[in-house]
């Protein structure tokens, strides 16, 4: 009998000892990523209300999100309707038949739609199309918290524990909303976390507090460094901008998460939670936001809807970061002012200054070689309608024999759709006699290969033919010529 106890006693502790080792943080992660994998097909629908404190004012705002994402693994589509300015925290108001704001991405660009909504019609002030998927689609709306993404970052809080200097799981359960939940604490580059996992619920978060100082990472920078110190660069000067003192303090709690099954699947349907920002002078904002889930399809079928399929009006002029140029929205396209679509990977012209002027032959142009021997070349991309492109033309005809005399060769090239006949007929009667040459194939191709980015548009080469200077204005010409004369010089 007596030992019948002992070995109870040792394969109930060696039991003990086991239960114990499954249950870790990176165990317990492991859980909650795998039960993320039933939500990335969806498309949930709900209404997230706003309160926001500023201490020093002691105002008090209110707002409300109705949003929709759908989710198709990578891509987002996600649809913003704002209703700001509410008087009291709950009160209602007239829906709004279409979005404020939408974002999308659709794996390879990213479309920022923002609308504004005056009365009964809608001012299309903004859209933005980038190569890269802005963070913010995946951020602050739809109820993210509760779904791993909190407030002051941009990575999910799996991602910032799994990479923490410190991950520990507290001792005991502790109950949330009548649940017994695992507690893990960590110590990260991006503050101090404790989130609280619910296993009864689908391992979803129960609870969560984030906590972090002047160091830590706040959307991808330190905390202290959340506002700039400095004007932005690019910041339009007639644009006011205000200095705001650097935070030395932010937290962000959740609280009072409800679940509900759906297809067998735990979802997490409604959840309040708030950020506490302080900055050096002890001025607190303070937001709180109160989400509940409207409707939810774990199983959607997109090809029934215009998902990730951006809904922007013809003739909508595009804003491409880093683009130099107008765009537009054209039969369900960005195009140019030419009318060509826009490679946003690839959007300037590369520039040929340093590089030996390529070969004309593709514009029908000949040239005396020997005639164009150890002289600079300057050449005129045109087009015959164009106003200031006719006077370029007539200012450069006109100074054609001083040039000549300074070992200036020109030559012409027209950009524009035009039959040679009616070219020639033009130059004939403008009295034309230097050579030019026509653009018979892509003008788009042509321009990229010649870093043309508008018309006029002049290219000046030493007596080598190597491009001195581009891109210039023809007032500028007798200063980049000296340029060019100093160089040889020295």
């Amino acid at each position: 009998m007596f030992r019948k106890v002992i070995l109870i006693y040792i394969i109930s502790g060696l039991c003990s000892v086991t239960l114990s080792a499954e249950i870790s943080p990176s165990k317990l992660l492991e859980k909650w990523q795998n039960n993320q994998k039933a939500f990335e097909k969806i498309i949930i629908s709900g209404e997230t209300r706003e309160q926001y404190l500023d201490s020093t004012t002691k105002s008090i705002r209110f707002g409300c999100l109705v949003t929709e994402m759908r989710r198709d693994g990578t891509k987002i589509d996600l649809v913003i309707k704002r209703y700001p300015d509410l008087k009291t925290k709950d009160e209602q108001f007239k829906p709004r038949e279409r979005e404020n704001l939408r974002l999308i991405w659709d794996d390879q660009k990213y479309y920022n739609i923002n609308f504004i909504t005056r009365s009964t019609q809608d001012f299309l002030t903004l859209v933005t199309v980038k190569n890269q998927e802005d963070p913010q689609i995946m951020g602050e709306f739809c109820g993210k918290p509760l779904f791993g993404l909190f407030f002051g970052d941009w990575l999910p809080f799996s991602t910032i524990l799994t990479e923490s200097e410190t991950i520990t799981l507290r001792e005991t359960t502790e109950t949330i909303n009548d649940s017994k939940c695992f507690v893990i604490d960590a110590v990260t580059s991006h503050g101090k976390f404790s989130i609280w996992i619910d296993p009864e619920h689908g391992y979803n978060i129960a609870k969560a507090e984030v906590r972090k100082t002047e160091n830590d990472i706040y959307y991808g920078k330190p905390l202290k460094d959340a506002y700039p110190q400095t004007r932005p660069e690019g910041l339009p000067n007639s644009w006011d901008w205000e200095r705001l003192p650097p935070l030395v303090s932010y937290s962000f709690n959740i609280n009072n998460v409800k679940f509900d099954k759906i297809n067998n699947i735990w979802v997490p349907m409604e959840g309040q939670w708030e950020y506490i920002e302080e900055d050096e002078n002890g001025k607190i904002k303070k937001a709180n936001f109160s989400y509940k889930a409207q409707a939810i399809d774990l199983n959607p079928d997109f090809k029934t809807i215009s998902a990730f399929i951006p809904d922007i009006p013809e003739g909508t002029s595009i804003n491409i970061p880093g683009g130099k140029s107008t765009y537009t929205w054209k039969g369900g396209k960005i195009v140019d002012i030419y009318g060509f679509e826009v490679d946003i990977d690839n959007l300037e012209p590369p520039s040929l200054i340093g590089k030996v002027l390529p070969d004309m032959t593709e514009f029908n142009i000949s040239f005396d070689s020997n005639l164009i021997k150890d002289k600079m070349l300057l050449l005129c991309f045109w087009e015959m309608e164009q106003r200031p492109s006719r006077n370029c033309i007539q200012m450069l005809i006109e100074s054609s024999q001083e040039l000549f005399e300074e070992n200036v060769y020109i030559a012409f090239i027209h950009a524009g759709p035009v039959e040679r006949q009616t070219l020639v007929d033009g130059l004939e009667k403008n009295g034309i006699q230097l050579p030019v040459g026509i653009i018979e194939k892509s003008l788009h191709e042509i321009e990229r290969n010649w870093g043309v980015r508008s018309l006029p548009w002049l290219i000046l080469t030493d007596k080598n033919h190597i491009v001195s200077a581009e891109g210039f204005g023809y007032q500028e010409l007798n200063e980049k010529l000296n340029e060019i004369k100093k160089h040889n010089v020295q």
